[in-house]
């Protein structure tokens, strides 16, 4: 598998959708997703979802090092009051691209997006016509 180097917009407006819709419980950034541990992404001064974005950027800039055989040049951290709220569909696109750039096994901030991607699937396809009318066990 190939492995790009993704803009660091693409990680700014994944958090920037994050933080501002439905998915959040209030203006911080913080969701209430049970499997998110946020002693973890409590980090100050950055929100659990920037903490988590800037690790997956890291991560996606490993893997292209890794990938290439070239030096890791250390990414500048995420500026994130440049993000912008992109549509659900869009973020759901993006985040399944960053789990597909990062070679990375067995890390708790992969395992996150991929929870992540499933719950965003979840309440995507809750919303498409038809789909509350479909018949369950019938």
């Amino acid at each position: 598998m190939s492995v790009m180097y993704l803009k660091p917009e693409i990680y700014q407006d994944c958090e920037a959708t994050l933080r501002g819709n439905g998915f959040t419980t209030n203006g911080s950034g913080t969701a209430l997703y049970s499997f998110l541990d946020w002693n973890y992404y409590d980090a100050e001064p950055f929100t659990p979802f920037q903490k988590l974005f800037n690790e997956l950027y890291l991560l996606n800039a490993l893997s292209f090092a890794d990938r290439y055989n070239g030096d890791i040049q250390t990414p500048p951290m995420l500026n994130f009051s440049k993000g912008k709220r992109v549509s659900n569909w869009q973020l759901l696109k993006y985040l399944e691209c960053i789990d597909y750039q990062i070679e990375i096994e067995n890390n708790p901030n992969v395992d996150t997006l991929k929870k992540l991607i499933e719950e965003l699937k979840s309440r995507l396809i809750s919303l498409i016509p038809g789909y509350k009318n479909a018949k369950w066990g019938e």
